[in-house]
């Protein structure tokens, strides 16, 4: 079983592509904050930065409405590796796929409507 549960802060607005075969799909990247405290009970913040990758259609939509810098999403999906060479060096950057999205926040970008209930993809 391949599957993530994980929620952050969009860093920045997402980005639309486009495939070879002319498939679209989206990519943002959230901030998921991590606390703990180290043996000497001194606060530690971590941040980790996770790209999030939407290709499935009926997320497209959802994602052009309520995906923009400062949201927060809590994304279900599968981890995925993806294994790259630039220039003879080697590459790997792990991702998720998103399988379903739920974002929190009073705005979108459809003139500033409340995001109500109706993701259909919960």
């Amino acid at each position: 079983m391949n599957q993530i549960t994980i929620s952050g802060n969009l860093t920045a607005d997402f980005t639309r592509k486009t495939t070879d075969s002319g498939r679209d799909w989206s990519l943002f990247t959230i901030a998921n904050n991590t606390v703990y405290f180290n043996k000497a009970q001194e606060k530690i913040e971590k941040v980790t930065f996770i790209d999030i990758v939407c290709s499935k259609s009926g997320l497209q939509e959802y994602v052009k409405k309520y995906a923009f810098k400062g949201a927060f999403c809590l994304v279900l999906g599968r981890l995925e590796i993806v294994k790259t060479d630039k220039e003879g060096a080697k590459y790997t950057n792990v991702r998720i796929v998103a399988d379903e999205l739920h974002f929190s926040s009073s705005q979108s970008r459809a003139a500033g409507a409340e995001i109500s209930n109706d993701n259909p993809f919960i």
